[in-house]
């Protein structure tokens, strides 16, 4: 449960303005993000707030250790969403920056 797409809703609390969630069910203690924001609707925070409230959310699931999202090299605005969300880059592939950000080991 909550980690398939959840709609995001303009500040009039009357317009859909993307989506936002967890490209399926955990997987080896780790879900990938995505997000999409109407064009319309770009660069007024909709996505990094929707980013910022699944990875808070996701890492404190029992089944998640890690939240993971790629995105296109070329796509600075997604990657600005990622470091607002506090994901670190950690490597490319096909193209694609990848990202990750693991749950916080409790100090021993």
């Amino acid at each position: 449960m909550g980690y398939g797409p959840w709609i995001i809703i303009a500040r009039d609390r009357r317009t859909v303005v993307g989506s936002a969630g967890f490209q399926g069910t955990p997987v080896d203690q780790a879900v990938e993000l995505g997000f999409g924001v109407h064009a319309d609707y770009r660069k007024q925070g909709y996505a990094s707030e929707a980013a910022r409230a699944l990875v808070f959310w996701g890492l404190r699931q029992p089944d998640v250790e890690r939240i993971i999202a790629k995105c296109d090299l070329a796509n600075a605005a997604s990657v600005r969403v990622l470091e607002k969300a506090g994901m670190s880059r950690v490597g490319e592939a096909e193209g694609m920056l990848l990202w990750e950000l693991r749950r916080p080991q409790p100090d021993k």
